[in-house]
């Protein structure tokens, strides 16, 4: 009965293109299905995602990671090209810091990425990828020294609590550059 209704309600081209659709997937299903099978028998080993091998770092790298971790831990982010900005240990995450605007926090549907006023979103945008948690892990990694990953605990605990879900201020960049994969990554690390 609700394929019927279905029928009698969408336009003939619509019914024609799902039907085409369907069939296709089924037929790529079985495809694919068909050519594993012929791969013959193949098995998985386990690959260990990060093992550091922390004596492989030179030292001219371990000074510069860890004098970038301390900039971080300081408050002094890299950006861009505009050098090191001081924007504190809590940084306000919706402040354009090139203009010294702010991009206020609103419904998330309300959003919108271009305004006439002189600011620009790639700033908030760019320090909310969070692009330095996994300097401060590695820096962590590299000496075992709890600070460096105290401070990616603070700055993203901070970060959380500053940008609550469904609230357009520094997360409404990712929704409109559809840049979703750094942030999650820097999580990650």
């Amino acid at each position: 009965m609700r394929l019927v209704r279905i029928l009698k309600r969408e336009p003939p081209l619509v019914v024609a293109r799902e039907a085409l659709w369907r069939a296709r997937r089924w037929w790529n299903k079985r495809r694919m299905l068909g050519r594993l099978e012929r791969l013959g028998r193949f098995t998985f080993r386990n690959v260990p995602y990060y093992h550091p091998n922390v004596d492989a770092v030179s030292e001219q790298g371990r000074e510069i990671l860890l004098a970038y971790a301390d900039e971080i831990r300081a408050g002094r982010f890299p950006f861009l090209g505009y050098g090191t900005v001081d924007l504190g240990r809590e940084p306000r995450w919706n402040v354009d810091f090139v203009s010294g605007l702010d991009w206020p926090q609103i419904p998330l549907e309300n959003r919108q990425c271009v305004r006439f006023d002189g600011s620009d979103v790639k700033a908030p945008y760019e320090l909310s990828r969070l692009q330095f948690l996994p300097v401060l892990g590695k820096a962590h990694v590299l000496t075992g020294d709890d600070p460096y990953r105290q401070a990616a605990k603070d700055l993203l605990s901070h970060w959380i609590q500053s940008n609550p879900i469904g609230v357009a201020s520094s997360r409404a960049t990712v929704a409109c550059q559809r840049d979703s994969g750094p942030c999650p990554t820097s999580f990650l690390h």
